[in-house]
């Protein structure tokens, strides 16, 4: 997923599976750096933070996976899509396309297609708390089981997601799981089925012919008028 970032991942479903488990911070290995050691290793950590982010919501576009399992609390998974500020994620029940300019939600249950503008904050009630600036973050890297573990710790003031970690296979660089921090609360999600560049803009349009029995809520329209 602009350099005004949402976090891959996938956005809405992360924050609905709010679950009690604590993120490790690595704070034993930063006791033992030394403080250009600890210099070295934070821009280490942001430039494979960056070189990730970019290719998850750069030009070229990508694919994701992902899959969260916690035992009788919550399961789901789903394919996303990210390109040069548009996304596209599937589920069992709700298939988003959001091309730039309109937003569109399928709720397959309902069978109700519902529209908003591409920027407007109301279209996901907690978009707000899922952007991600990675400038906004103190990083850390560690080297465990031929992993990366790239560990952001969010800055004082900063809202949403105030600590993240990313897992990367060490030879190949790609995203294995996430695990994300709301306040008190945190969340792993594995990740799969990655590939980066070559993703099709239509992938991105929504197929109105398709849907067009379904019922449809404007609220391109409806939202203006309040402003």
């Amino acid at each position: 997923m602009k350099m005004e970032r949402k976090c891959v991942n996938g956005r809405r479903v992360m924050l609905l599976l709010m679950v009690w488990m604590m993120l490790g911070c690595g704070y034993a290995l930063a006791q033992k750096m030394t403080p250009a050691q600890k210099a070295a290793n934070a821009k280490r950590a942001k430039e494979l933070f960056e070189t990730t982010f970019k290719k998850v919501y750069g030009e070229e576009g990508s694919r994701l996976t992902y899959s969260v399992n916690i035992i009788g609390v919550f399961k789901t998974s789903g394919t996303i899509y990210y390109k040069n500020g548009k996304e596209r994620y599937d589920e069992k029940k709700i298939t988003v396309w959001n091309d730039g300019k309109q937003y569109v939600r399928l709720n397959k249950p309902k069978e109700t297609i519902e529209i908003y503008a591409s920027d407007d904050p109301e279209r996901n009630s907690h978009s707000g708390a899922m952007k991600l600036n990675p400038d906004n973050y103190d990083y850390e890297l560690e080297t465990e089981d031929g992993e990366y573990k790239i560990e952001l710790e969010a800055k004082k003031n900063v809202d949403g997601i105030k600590r993240l970690m990313l897992a990367l296979d060490q030879k190949s660089l790609v995203p294995k799981y996430l695990k994300l921090r709301f306040g008190i609360f945190s969340i792993k999600v594995q990740l799969s089925n990655i590939k980066f560049g070559d993703i099709n803009d239509s992938l991105f349009d929504f197929p109105a012919e398709k849907y067009k029995g379904l019922k449809k809520i404007d609220h391109r329209t409806q939202n203006q008028k309040r402003k």
